[in-house]
């Protein structure tokens, strides 16, 4: 039984459930299902939550907060760190500014950020960057980056076991190097400089030609939000998206007054040094934001409502079409952690387009989501009117139980 929920509450819950066309012996098969699987090495910490016609269906909360907590510590308000579903926000902030006349996606993204000195005639525009088709492969970044160090910096070739004084000596001679101002290392300073290398590689393809999943372009959008508000990413997200959308759990500066709420895990789980300490004052576009499954499907659910959410627009229908369609549909597949998925993408969100991928097979073509590493996921299906997060702690980020989990859910719709 879900950690948080008495038998009464479970009794609402059904009862609830019902009313909004599940089956309520299908969701209590789910709760059965969540909790063994919480009882497993491999996914020991599972919070889940299903709205459906905009209200709560479901919402359970399995396992442990954290390694050194109790068994049964983990609460459906519990704060996890969403990664990579940090991307969707960054799509949402930089729509809401062409909204006020800011910017338009068609814009060099040159324009905004010289230092991406691989583009000198502005061809990458910020749409590219939001459907991942901008010709940047973060691979072949990432070779560029240490071919610089090798014949740039006449300090020992790095590995993935060196100090972080060793790293930071580094870092510090490439700035010297490449006219960036002196900076004490921090995890800002090392992301900007190692960035402001990778962004002088020559893109791998042309625009529009192949799509490849690229962090790096939702941290230029991030630093693109930045220098058109004048303001920090937090106080930006908070006026624009998590205050009128009731988000009152999102962060990227993380504050350390909710600790107690904050997932951590084993060394031996995936991500766990830097899940656990370095993001929890990471402000990456990619993969910062701090969240939890209430805020992120309420951030959902907007996108369902047309842009609304409890009388509150947020963003126009017509930028919401904009943003669930997919941008891509004559692409070839993707390759992405050495297996081949299809390439429909909107903007910032993977869209389904009848592809099949890891997420279930029961749901509509026009369901959108985007995951995180670490093993969370937001998906939202307008065909079933239904938003569904499932946030979790996992031994290896290959979404153990996320199929699974959304062919319960779709499965439990009676009407």
């Amino acid at each position: 039984m879900a950690n948080q929920m008495t038998g009464e509450q479970m009794r609402d819950m059904s009862q609830n459930a019902k009313r909004l066309g599940f089956r309520p012996e299908r969701l209590m098969l789910l709760d059965e299902r969540l909790t063994q699987w919480s009882k497993t090495k491999e996914t020991p910490s599972i919070v889940a939550r299903v709205l459906r016609h905009g209200q709560p269906a479901f919402e359970g909360a399995y396992g442990a907060l954290g390694p050194d907590k109790a068994p049964d510590s983990l609460t459906a308000d519990a704060i996890f760190p969403v990664c990579s579903m940090t991307k969707a926000v960054m799509t949402a902030l930089l729509c809401v500014m062409q909204e006020e006349g800011l910017i338009d996606l068609n814009y060099p993204v040159r324009d905004y950020i010289p230092e991406l000195t691989c583009d000198p005639k502005g061809k990458i525009r910020f749409w590219h960057l939001l459907t991942h088709t901008s010709g940047l492969i973060e691979a072949d970044m990432d070779k560029h980056f240490y071919d610089y160090i090798k014949r740039n910096v006449n300090l020992p070739i790095p590995d993935r076991d060196m100090p972080q004084q060793a790293w930071d000596e580094i870092y510090l001679k490439i700035r010297e190097q490449l006219g960036l101002p002196y900076m004490e290392p921090c995890d800002a300073v090392r992301r900007q400089t190692y960035n402001a290398v990778r962004m002088s590689a020559p893109p791998t393809h042309g625009v529009h030609k192949v799509m490849s999943y690229c962090s790096l372009g939702f941290d230029l959008i991030k630093e693109t939000i930045v220098k058109i508000s004048g303001k920090p990413i937090d106080q930006v997200a908070g006026e624009k998206l998590f205050g009128p959308l009731g988000m009152r759990d999102s962060h990227f500066i993380f504050p350390r007054g909710k600790m107690p709420r904050y997932v951590t895990r084993g060394e031996e789980y995936c991500g766990s040094h830097w899940l656990n300490e370095s993001v929890l004052d990471s402000e990456s576009g990619g993969g910062g934001l701090k969240s939890t499954a209430a805020d992120m499907t309420r951030f959902g659910q907007m996108f369902l409502n047309q842009g609304k959410l409890d009388g509150v627009r947020v963003l126009s229908p017509a930028t919401v079409n904009e943003i669930t369609r997919d941008h891509n549909p004559d692409m070839p597949d993707a390759e992405f952690d050495g297996e081949m998925y299809g390439s429909n993408w909107g903007l910032g969100f993977g869209v389904l387009c009848g592809k099949k991928d890891d997420l279930g097979s029961l749901r509509s073509a026009r369901s959108f989501d985007h995951g995180g590493f670490g093993c969370v996921m937001l998906m939202c299906d307008p065909d079933y009117d239904l938003v569904t997060a499932f946030f979790s702690v996992a031994l290896e980020d290959n979404w153990p139980h996320m199929a699974l989990f959304h062919n319960m859910v779709h499965g439990a719709i009676d009407e």
